[in-house]
């Protein structure tokens, strides 16, 4: 909610997230591709950041409503609590790489795909870089 509702498109030529199937991309691309000691991991500070807010607003977060969630969004990401400020900016960062996967954001950018499709490149997958 914090983050979707922050993504700066308002007056500007980015595609609105809303229109964009984020959480999709994030549990197709990302999420199922992780392992499952790293995904369950996720998942509990997933849920840790979703019991947050009960102590200050006797709800989850999912239970919030825009303000209450952009004020606990923005108490997490500058708490002195290091936990919380990983997690809040962790699943900005998780949900900001879901946004700009799919490829209708692109093209307000100027960006018109991989050059490797472009160019026909053969993915080599994930090599090392060459030795000097």
């Amino acid at each position: 909610m914090c983050i979707r509702d922050r993504l700066p498109t308002q007056g500007t030529k980015l595609v609105p997230a809303d229109k964009i199937p984020v959480m999709q991309t994030l549990d197709a691309a990302l999420l199922a591709t992780m392992e499952p000691h790293i995904l369950q991991g996720l998942k509990g500070g997933i849920e840790y950041f979703n019991q947050g807010p009960k102590a200050k607003y006797g709800k989850t977060f999912v239970e919030l409503n825009t303000q209450e969630a952009e004020a606990f969004c923005d108490a997490w990401a500058n708490s002195n609590e290091v936990p919380q400020r990983a997690l809040a900016m962790g699943l900005k960062k998780l949900v900001g790489l879901a946004y700009w996967a799919n490829p209708p954001t692109w093209e307000p950018l100027g960006y018109d795909g991989p050059v490797t499709v472009k160019w026909g490149l053969k993915s080599l997958g994930n090599n090392p870089l060459p030795k000097v």
